[in-house]
């Protein structure tokens, strides 16, 4: 694990959200992506506007520009907004998810 933020509301319902940047690491990619069901994105550009509608994400996390990672997401986003995000260049995987 390089970085991690995960902050809990208080809220009379459940609502959290979660940041994870972590090294490289085959076995838990296919873990990841194999875990859940999980569709991946072609174009990136369409997501856009689904990304942190609700959260300020820190500066940490994609660095980059979003055109230089492969996204991974669930099918249905009106119920999982679990995203992976994995790095192009050097592999590193960013992992978020957010109940508001």
């Amino acid at each position: 694990m390089i970085h991690s933020r995960y902050a809990r509301f208080p809220h009379f319902t459940y609502e959290s959200e979660y940041f994870f940047h972590i090294q490289a690491n085959v076995a838990l990619h296919d873990q990841l992506l194999k875990g859940i069901d999980l569709i991946h994105v072609e174009d990136i550009n369409e997501e856009k506007q689904f990304l942190w509608h609700n959260m300020k994400k820190p500066a940490w996390f994609l660095p980059k520009p979003l055109e230089e990672y492969d996204l991974w997401r669930c099918q249905d986003r009106a119920q999982c907004t679990y995203t992976v995000f994995i790095d192009n260049d050097n592999s590193d995987i960013f992992i978020t998810d957010s109940q508001l």
